[in-house]
């Protein structure tokens, strides 16, 4: 680049248009040497500024060079004159305050929570069923009380047939022909049974009493394999169904148990079981031997009605013994008393 004497010249040497040749290459030259020149002076500068910054260990920042101002444009620096004055730092003397006196704060009383008054629950008023709800609701309820009765009622197992004829029946059944159906093998078998030898009905004589003893057996054995009072209360729920069923209903019948105890009689019923027994009422019709045994009764005397009073005070007493035996408890709603 060139510095500020070499452009100096050069514009000189431009001007000056009269001049010879020689004069321009005078120039020149001069110009040229003055670049060498600047460019000796220049590393030389350079080189003493290298050995100053490395012989101190603590060197200055290195003042920039002025740049060089172009003559066109002139601008002013106006530097702040430095405070030579430097303001000292005054110690401010530190005072102790007074220690402050701890003062005890008054400790709040807790207050007392105030029980709030409890709300009266609100009664919810319930919506009146339909018909159709309580009819509904009165079939499940009897349903309900059907199952628990049927199985309070107990289940005796299943007996075998007794009847000859159910016999021959079940056997013609087995040994049908296939495509055979139950009406004509009812009515092959019917047309067969008054066909039949004395001696194959004896067959089915003898099976059938078999039949009745093996099932008074296991009739026997399942009865024995329930205790007194489970009997006592399957024979209740048993009593509960028939009158569900209504009032001719027979089934379930109540359970035959020889452990139960048995009930006592009443006078007046002692006084018709000896009339049956005389053999007076025979040939009469139930319903007027019971209303005659009613009359002869009436019209007993005292010291007569004293001798069946009597019977029943000790039946009752034995009653209440066997009760005692086999529940091991006294029955319930039992007076033993002479009327």
């Amino acid at each position: 680049m060139l510095s500020s004497i070499g452009r100096a010249s050069v514009r000189r040497v431009v001007t000056r248009s009269p001049q010879s040749t020689n004069r321009a290459a005078q120039g020149i030259w001069q110009f040229q040497r003055a670049n060498i020149e600047n460019a000796n002076n220049t590393s030389n500068r350079s080189q003493v500024n290298t050995t100053t910054r490395r012989s101190y260990a603590t060197a200055t920042k290195a003042i920039a060079k002025p740049k060089a101002s172009k003559p066109s444009v002139t601008s002013r620096v106006v530097q702040k004159p430095a405070n030579s004055v430097n303001k000292k730092a005054v110690a401010k003397k530190t005072v102790k305050k007074p220690a402050k006196k701890l003062v005890k704060k008054p400790i709040k009383k807790s207050r007392k929570p105030v029980a709030k008054p409890a709300k009266k629950p609100v009664k919810r008023v319930k919506k009146p069923k339909s018909e159709a709800q309580l009819a509904a609701a009165a079939a499940l309820k009897k349903t309900a009380n059907l199952k628990a009765l049927k199985a309070a009622a107990l289940q005796a197992p299943d007996a075998k047939p007794t009847k000859p004829w159910l016999l021959y029946v079940s056997d013609m059944i087995v040994n049908r022909e296939p495509g055979q159906s139950f009406g004509d093998i009812i009515q092959a078998t019917a047309n067969k049974w008054k066909n039949l030898s004395p001696a194959e009905l004896e067959v089915y004589n003898r099976r059938a009493n078999e039949n009745k003893a093996e099932n008074a057996a296991a009739y026997k054995n399942w009865v024995e394999s329930h205790t007194p009072d489970e009997i006592r209360q399957a024979n209740l729920a048993r009593a509960a169904l028939r009158r569900l069923k209504g009032n001719k209903a027979k089934k379930p019948s109540n359970i035959k148990d020889e452990r139960q105890p048995k009930r006592a009689l009443s006078a007046q019923f002692f006084f018709h079981r000896e009339r049956w027994a005389s053999g007076d009422l025979k040939g009469i019709r139930i319903p007027d031997a019971t209303a005659l045994l009613f009359k002869e009764w009436n019209e007993l005397s005292p010291a007569q009605k004293q001798v069946y009073k009597e019977r029943e005070v000790a039946a009752k007493q034995a009653y209440v013994e066997e009760h005692r035996a086999v529940f091991k408890r006294d029955p319930p709603h039992t007076k033993i008393e002479v009327k």
